[in-house]
């Protein structure tokens, strides 16, 4: 689980700052759309549904970076990326409280990289402490 929040990290923060320069009004409302799904997903109790829109939610971010390469690698990702949002969400305490993914989705919206990196610093830094804490 640490390496593939190693590799996130290295992946996530730059693609945070890209998608807050580079997203169309189209990116940000597949990003308003999956946040929305995000934040109802953690109140309905199925993990399953949690994780899906979760991933579904970093995946709009990406794609608001408008790199298609990085669209790709990404999606090389998925099944690592799955297993470990899965296994964090098993360990956390308070899925409703995770940080991070609203703030990052109002910077993108307001065109701020510098806030979009750090909303992503605050949910990588989450993960991995949970990561630390339960291996």
């Amino acid at each position: 689980m640490l390496h593939v929040l190693a590799v996130r990290t290295g992946l996530e923060r730059d693609a945070a700052a890209a998608a807050a320069q580079h997203r169309t009004d189209a990116d940000v409302a597949a990003i308003q759309e999956a946040i929305t799904a995000r934040r109802a997903a953690v109140t309905c109790g199925d993990r399953a549904v949690f994780v899906a829109a979760d991933l579904a939610f970093h995946r709009a971010v990406i794609a608001a970076t408008g790199n298609p390469v990085l669209v790709d690698l990404y999606a090389g990702l998925t099944e690592a990326l799955e297993r470990t949002v899965t296994e964090i969400d098993a360990h956390d305490a308070d899925p409703a409280a995770f940080p991070g993914h609203d703030e990052l989705a109002a910077a993108i919206v307001a065109r701020d990289p510098v806030a979009a990196r750090a909303a992503a610093d605050r949910y990588l830094d989450a993960a991995r402490a949970i990561a630390e804490r339960d291996r």
